[in-house]
């Protein structure tokens, strides 16, 4: 679906490193694009590309859906792709700002951009997915999406394994910017 006028969105990004490596399965990267009044996922993209130009990928497709407010993981590849972001110029207060604690200072704005999965924060995430599925919060027409959520399962030690699952992580990257926009307010000149 193309963007509406004056319709805020948020976005997902799950980067991985690009390339292909003979005899081995690589992880794509891919975004998730959700309309804020709705929670309708309106755009979904996943293929690879090396970290710099998911990073223009998203700034293009960030602009042309009314600068959408974008969670992107930031584990390994991720600072490439956020510093790409930060180097276009892309609206900071629009870019994800993980809460690292009271005693992180970080000299550099850029720094505190992305979002950081950790064994702390990953089942939050997925906690916060699963609940907006569940209250309705959260509509998915894509059929590869949905495929790739009926595939997650906890191991035996309560953990879910999302390697391959590139969508569904950017699609639970993107209901986290939909939970922490949801009280940012665009000013009426922004609109």
């Amino acid at each position: 679906e193309w963007p509406e006028e004056y319709c805020d969105y948020e976005g997902g990004g799950d980067v991985a490193e690009g390339i292909e490596l003979p005899g081995r399965k690589s992880d794509d990267s891919a975004i998730a694009l959700l309309k804020r009044l709705t929670g309708e996922f309106v755009l979904t993209w996943r293929g690879k590309l090396p970290p710099e130009e998911f990073g223009d990928l998203l700034y293009s497709l960030g602009v042309i859906y009314n600068e959408a407010f974008l969670a992107v993981e930031k584990n390994n590849h991720g600072y490439t792709t956020l510093r790409r972001l930060w180097n276009n110029r892309y609206p900071s207060g629009r870019i994800y700002r993980q809460y690292t604690g009271p005693n992180v200072a970080a000299q550099d704005p850029s720094e505190s951009i992305g979002f950081l999965t950790t064994p702390l924060s990953k089942p939050p995430l997925i906690d916060n997915f699963a609940w907006g599925i569940r209250e309705g919060k959260i509509i998915i027409y894509d059929k590869d999406f949905l495929e790739e959520l009926s595939r997650l399962q906890h191991d035996d030690r309560g953990r879910v394994n999302t390697h391959g699952a590139d969508i569904s992580v950017a699609g639970m990257l993107a209901f986290e910017a939909h939970m922490k926009g949801q009280n940012y307010q665009r000013a009426p000149s922004e609109k």
